[in-house]
């Protein structure tokens, strides 16, 4: 009788080739997934600065503030996507400061928005 030879059975080959496959698949999931985080994340600073930057204008007298049946509208562009705010306000409890609400949207995604809210001084003397 022959002694066994020493190497792995074309049973064993296809089994490790099969657990390898598994976990590259979920390596790979999980990387796709990492990705479209870190794009919503940069979506949301964006959306977050430029929030910031039209209620910092519109607290300064740098942009007109909306009248009370209107808005105002102004496209920015970061990170290479134009993107479009719009500047609602209304009344507080406090006498001359309005609510000013900020919607931040992408031109190319109208699903995203990203709502802000701040306060301002009436410019009526």
């Amino acid at each position: 009788m022959k002694a066994k030879e020493p190497g792995f059975s074309l049973i064993e080959v296809l089994v490790a080739l099969v657990i390898l496959a598994v976990v590259m698949l979920s390596v790979a999931q999980l990387c796709q997934h990492s990705i479209r985080f870190a794009y919503r994340m940069r979506d949301h600073l964006d959306a977050t600065w430029i929030a910031q930057n039209a209620l910092t204008e519109l607290q300064l007298g740098l942009t007109a503030l909306p009248s009370d049946s209107g808005s105002q509208t102004n496209d920015e562009t970061m990170d290479n996507t134009v993107w479009r705010w719009q500047a609602t306000s209304s009344p507080s409890n406090t006498p001359r400061i309005l609510k000013i609400n900020i919607t931040v949207m992408k031109k190319n995604d109208p699903l995203f928005k990203f709502h802000y809210s701040g306060y301002a001084m009436e410019n009526k003397s």
